[in-house]
């Protein structure tokens, strides 16, 4: 090809290769504070904050979507450690 041609990378133009960054960018902008809102609800509720690894597994496996959907039924339906009555919480005392 003599002049004017694009250039190619791997089959694929440099637009393409732009946008696919911005992309990735932009998804790690909007996931990320997603993820932290979910754990400061998680902590509030008185769990860890891992509990946060199965929503991300679950964007990303469909697969994981039908174990993250049977999770947050557990979640929903448990007693919450944060609602606890506080003699519940608290140790024995010590004779």
């Amino acid at each position: 090809m003599s002049g004017g041609g694009v250039f190619m990378v791997n089959g694929f133009s440099p637009l393409f290769w732009t946008m696919t960054a911005g992309m990735f960018v932009l998804v790690l902008l909007i996931s990320v504070p997603i993820v932290w809102m979910v754990v400061r609800v998680l902590h509030k509720a008185g769990y860890s904050g891992w509990w946060a690894v199965f929503a991300v597994l679950a964007v990303f496996s469909h697969i994981m979507a039908v174990v993250f959907v049977i999770l947050l039924w557990v979640f929903a339906f448990a007693e919450w450690p944060h609602l606890r009555p506080a003699a519940q919480t608290l140790p024995p005392p010590q004779a």
